[in-house]
């Protein structure tokens, strides 16, 4: 599968459940989806998930938790070995899955493998120990229908440590019970802290792409996306592009220029240097970017 095919099925899926979704793809961004479904989710598409670089991971991440939103990462294979339906990868603490996973996830059926060396799952210890009480079967015994160790069952039941694919395959086989909890992919990214600087007072990160910054303040009630880049004809092109993404972020947009002597361009606003500093609070950016939208 190619990655425009990834792309387009990725789309498709957001689309079927009834998200609002919009494709920055050819702009070499951090994500190359925007959706929208109440809560924002960026997604970024790659045919190897591997090739998502540390500087793009930290982007994605950093911009959704900003959105009070999720990223997540869609690919075919990791390296030449193909993803499996039903796990989650992880890439810098990007979850990453295949379509068919990414459609479970969207859909709030969280996979129960995660992929962590090899495909591990949470077992609820207490279930496991129900099941197997309720199969009339000691320790002892689901060991040797399983060929499992009964340490290694004894510590299950006890939520210990986390079990194979193929040892909870093998457990549920025999009790007749679905023993395995399923994994929130977005656990890991709801507890991480963007690493951001201050600008005019608050919080802000760079991007690179599809836009060069992004701020909000503390309660991500006022939030803005920046260019940095002036060139007329780059944000001519930029324009449909940044009113799209202005209006699912909820964001006012401007150019932040050093020294451009205009007040618009390709009908963007745009803020200069200089007034950067005079301004005192994030009204007075609002009300500046307002009064040069048009």
């Amino acid at each position: 599968m190619t990655r425009e095919d990834l792309l387009n099925k990725t789309a498709h899926e957001l689309v079927s459940k009834g998200y609002e979704s919009y494709s920055c793809a050819g702009t070499h961004s951090c994500f190359d989806i925007a959706a929208k479904k109440g809560q924002t989710m960026l997604v970024k598409v790659l045919e190897n998930i591997d090739a998502l670089t540390e500087e793009q991971a930290q982007a994605i991440k950093s911009t959704a938790s900003m959105l009070k939103g999720e990223s997540f990462l869609v690919g075919e294979r990791a390296r030449d070995i193909k993803l499996e339906d039903g796990v989650i990868y992880e890439r810098y603490s990007v979850p990453a899955g295949n379509v068919a996973t990414f459609k479970m996830v969207i859909e709030n059926e969280y996979p129960i493998f995660k992929k962590i060396h090899k495909g591990v799952a949470k077992i609820d210890g207490k279930m496991m120990e129900k099941a197997r009480e309720k199969a009339k079967l000691s320790i002892a015994d689901l060991a040797k229908k399983t060929n499992i160790s009964r340490e290694t069952l004894y510590r299950y039941e006890k939520n210990e440590i986390c079990a194979s694919r193929e040892n909870v395959e093998a457990i549920e086989k025999i009790v007749h019970e679905k023993i395995a909890t399923k994994f929130d992919p977005f656990e890991a990214s709801s507890h991480s802290t963007p690493r951001t600087f201050k600008f005019i007072g608050i919080d802000a990160i760079h991007v690179k792409n599809p836009f060069d910054l992004f701020a909000a303040d503390k309660e991500r009630k006022n939030k803005f996306i920046a260019e940095t880049k002036h060139d007329v004809r780059t944000l001519t092109k930029r324009a449909g592009m940044l009113d799209k993404l202005g209006e699912m972020f909820d964001s006012r947009y401007f150019i932040f220029s050093r020294k451009e002597k205009k007040d618009n361009i390709a009908g963007i606003p745009v803020v200069k240097q200089e007034e950067i500093g005079e301004l005192k609070n994030v009204k007075q950016l609002i009300k500046l970017v307002e009064e040069r939208a048009n």
